[in-house]
């Protein structure tokens, strides 16, 4: 991760509002098209990454739409249609591919954010075990979001337990607001407070942040 001190990054997303790793991976995301927009977009190897990969995927081939550029979008389309014209040259598989299985290489921007990823929450993981200021920020916080605990989970941290002690009384939290909330719509009840109204949207985040597992 382009961050030269991750322990400080980490304690501020720690402090701000949702889930820390999501802030994190945005953050890594925005320097990648910061890159990639200015110069990057005309390496080679970028060209083939692009070829082999068919492109990006949804999310990140949205992004690219959205800057608007033009000379790095038609490179990585070009990129991308060579790829896929190759592999339509290709003979077909003679047998059913596993569910879930892929031949083709991960978005290169998802392959980004998925070391960082990694690299952000065995960090967390260090520092609740370290204890201190961020490690007292983030139980007092709404922790991860349930796919960054599923990541956590995945790479066997050793503070599981502390990791995931927010996130579960968040959505203990979010469980009670949302029962709340539909009971507001018996009409033998007072109707439901504005506030109330939003708890779906607060609940949301805590299961998938922005940008969620990648």
């Amino acid at each position: 991760m382009a961050q030269p001190r991750l322990d400080w990054a980490l304690e501020e997303a720690v402090r701000g509002s949702g889930c820390p790793t999501c802030t994190l991976l945005r953050q890594d995301e925005q320097r990648f098209w910061d890159g990639f927009l200015y110069e990057r977009f005309q390496d080679p190897e970028v060209f083939g990454e692009a070829r082999a990969s068919l492109g990006f995927c949804a999310r990140h081939t949205a992004q690219l739409s959205a800057s608007r550029d033009v000379v790095p979008g038609a490179t990585i389309a070009l990129a991308a249609t060579q790829g896929a014209l190759s592999l339509l040259a290709s003979p077909r598989p003679r047998r059913r591919l596993w569910r879930g299985s892929s031949e083709t290489p991960a978005c290169a921007v998802c392959a980004r954010l998925r070391r960082t990823q990694d690299v952000v929450l065995r960090e967390l993981d260090r520092q609740l075990a370290r204890g201190g200021a961020l490690a007292e920020a983030y139980a007092a916080s709404v922790g991860v979001c349930v796919d960054h605990v599923t990541a956590a989970r995945r790479l066997g941290v050793e503070r599981g337990d502390v990791l995931e002690a927010p996130t579960r009384r968040a959505l203990e939290a979010a469980a009670r607001e949302l029962d709340d909330l539909l009971a507001s719509f018996d009409y033998r009840r007072a109707p439901a407070s504005p506030e109330m109204v939003a708890a779906w949207h607060r609940a949301i985040p805590l299961l998938r942040g922005d940008p969620g597992a990648v």
